[in-house]
């Protein structure tokens, strides 16, 4: 039996290193809008502040931001790593649940 032919081409060495350098700065820019976003919004409102819609609307948009940019930054990684590594399915599970909290804040409402 011989390999099957290997495609002409990126290696599988240099698709998994650009995957890697590609996903992770694009999940950590979707982290980070998540973090000043939802963050500072959640804080103000445990203070008691008096937040106005312009506020809320600020943290739906960061939401939005966050699931496209870590959302590509996973698929990028999944693709590099493969679906079925540890760190990608721990860090699919993180995106859900970071996703989830910052829809039920920016849905949450200003009173």
């Amino acid at each position: 039996m011989s390999n099957p032919p290997q495609p002409s081409g990126r290696s599988d060495r240099a698709t998994t290193i650009l995957g890697h350098v590609l996903g992770w700065p694009a999940f950590l820019i979707g982290l980070g809008a998540w973090g000043i976003s939802v963050v500072p919004f959640v804080v103000w409102k445990v203070q008691g502040a008096d937040l106005l819609q312009i506020d809320q609307s600020l943290v739906g948009f960061g939401v939005v931001i966050y699931g496209i940019a870590a959302a590509v930054g996973l698929g990028l990684l999944a693709a590099a790593m493969g679906v079925r590594h540890t760190v990608t399915q721990i860090l699919f599970w993180a995106y859900l649940l970071l996703l989830f909290v910052g829809v039920v804040v920016a849905f949450s409402g200003t009173d």
